[in-house]
Parts: structure tokens; C-alpha cells; sequence
């Protein structure tokens, strides 16, 4: 049985259609009981979609003896708080562990704590809205590393032998250039993301990601389908894509592009507008 802990947004609008759609023995809790709904109701591309026959249990109700695989989508700071559930189910079963907090941290930091555990890390890559409806994309990608075929049987589409690169490609594409779009629309007092991906300037700040890049990890994007993607969100809020500005602004994190380019109005633009962002929200 696959066993995924976080039922948020991310977990109702991308995990829980994902895994329903293995046709696999699966089970979804989440410590709030409130997002244990077997129906509900998302939007897609602005239309709304029924989500139905979701397997939701309580942990209490979950036979620990029959877990191989375990998954999670809480936010980076919330994972310590599951080492003791993950600790009790190890002493009653082997498993391993999927962290789809689209974060190399989270699986060192699950790695570190469960060292004779197989930690697999994945990339998932879906814009979904924090507001109390859930607005999201048709759109997504979720990878893998191939290994976990050891424990479950799934679409080879969704494993990867190069989990590591996919991770950067994501990291500087659809992070990058959303954050970037994030303090442009800052210092330009958008409050959509939609606003930001239809300003003049949007198109000169993807090909500065797309060509980094090229030349970096010598993998050729189409950034302009991820400009679309962004195009399409209308309840993506500058507020949400923005947070943790030192982070994303810090030299080696989502906007290395932009300070390793050439483009000195475009460099002083989002510094300023990380600036701005930050004396906003």
C-alpha cells in the first residue's frame, strides 16, 4: 500500500488524482480532518472539476503492516513533526519514502533521520492557488527516481533516471522565472501573476532562464510554454509566488539567472523589486 501524509492543496489538486490514477492499493491521511474528503471540488484552467472516490483515512485506521511506499506534502518546516509516525510505521513494515515537497532538503533531512531507509527524491511541478478553492492548471509532471520501482509498480512516465537534473531544470525554469515574475510585478504594483507574464519585460526575463539554462545544464527548454502556463493563472497572487524573497534572491537559489546575466536594468529591476515585495507583504 502507498501511504501519502498532507492532504493541503497541492495533496487535493495533484497527489491525490495522481495516485488514484496508479490503479494502486493507496490511502491518503492528513492530521486536519477536514481535508480528509473523499468528494470535492477543484478548478482547472477556471472550470470546475468534481474529484471523486478519493481513499481518505484516519492514521489510526491505516494497517501499518501492509505500507511500502510513504509519501508527503507538508511544507519544509512541518516534516519534523512526522518523524514519530514515520518511525512507528517502520517498526511494523520496510517502506520507502517519497518527499513531494519538491525540495532536495526534504530528503536529506528524512535521509538523516531514517538512515536505513530508502529516501527517493522526486520533482512535482503543478501551479495550484492557496486560496480556499483551488485553482489550478491542467497541466503537470511529476518525477521520480526510477529506484522506487523496487517497492511499487508504476508508469515508467513518472520515473527518472536523472532526478538530480530534472530538479535543476524545475528549480531555474518554473521557480526562477515565477519569482522573477513575482518582484517585477512588485516594483510594477501588479497583484497577479498573470499581469506580470503579459508585461513587456516578461519575454526578456524568460530567454535570460532559458538561455542559463542551455549554457548551464546544457538542456534546452521551451520557456515560453511556461510564460503561458503563468499567463493562464488567474488567481495567482504576487503575494503567494513571492514568498521567502531572501531565500530566492540569495546568489545560488531561484534567481541565479537573472544575477549571472548581463542585463543590468533587468538585475537592478528585480533587485528593486525584491525590495518592494518585501516592504509590501
Amino acid at each position: 500500500m502507498w501511504l501519502h501524509i498532507g492532504n493541503g492543496n497541492i495533496g487535493k489538486a495533484l497527489i491525490a488524482p495522481f495516485l488514484k490514477s496508479l490503479n494502486i492499493n493507496y490511502n491518503i491521511t492528513d492530521i486536519n480532518t477536514d481535508n480528509l474528503k473523499e468528494n470535492y471540488e477543484i478548478f482547472v484552467d477556471g472550470k470546475p472539476k468534481k474529484i471523486n472516490g478519493i481513499n481518505v483515512k484516519n492514521l489510526s485506521e491505516i494497517d501499518f503492516s501492509k505500507i511500502k511506499v510513504i509519501s508527503t506534502s507538508v511544507r519544509m518546516e512541518n516534516l519534523k513533526y512526522l518523524i514519530d509516525t514515520i518511525r512507528n510505521i517502520s517498526s511494523k513494515s520496510d517502506f520507502s519514502i517519497v518527499p513531494f515537497e519538491n525540495s532536495f532538503k526534504a530528503t536529506t533531512f528524512l535521509r538523516e533521520q531514517f538512515p536505513n531507509i530508502d529516501v527517493f527524491d522526486s520533482v512535482i511541478d503543478k501551479i495550484v492557488s492557496n486560496n480556499k478553492k483551488i485553482y489550478t492548471e491542467s497541466y503537470f509532471k511529476i518525477s521520480i527516481d526510477q529506484n522506487l520501482s523496487k517497492y511499487v509498480s508504476i508508469n515508467k512516465k513518472y520515473l527518472t533516471h536523472d532526478v538530480e537534473l530534472e530538479h535543476k531544470v524545475k528549480y531555474y525554469s518554473v521557480n526562477g522565472l515565477h519569482a522573477a515574475l513575482a518582484y517585477l510585478g512588485a516594483q510594477k504594483e501588479y497583484k497577479f501573476i498573470w499581469q506580470c507574464a503579459n508585461d513587456p519585460l516578461a519575454y526578456n526575463i524568460t530567454k535570460i532562464f532559458e538561455d542559463w539554462i542551455l549554457k548551464n545544464l546544457k538542456y534546452k527548454i521551451n520557456m515560453d510554454e511556461i510564460l503561458d502556463r503563468f499567463k493562464n493563472q488567474k488567481h495567482d497572487t504576487i503575494k503567494r509566488v513571492g514568498r521567502n524573497p531572501d531565500i530566492k534572491s540569495m546568489k545560488n537559489e531561484n534567481l541565479k539567472p537573472i544575477w549571472e546575466s548581463n542585463e543590468e536594468s533587468i538585475i537592478n529591476l528585480i533587485h528593486e523589486g525584491v525590495k518592494k515585495w518585501k516592504d509590501t507583504y
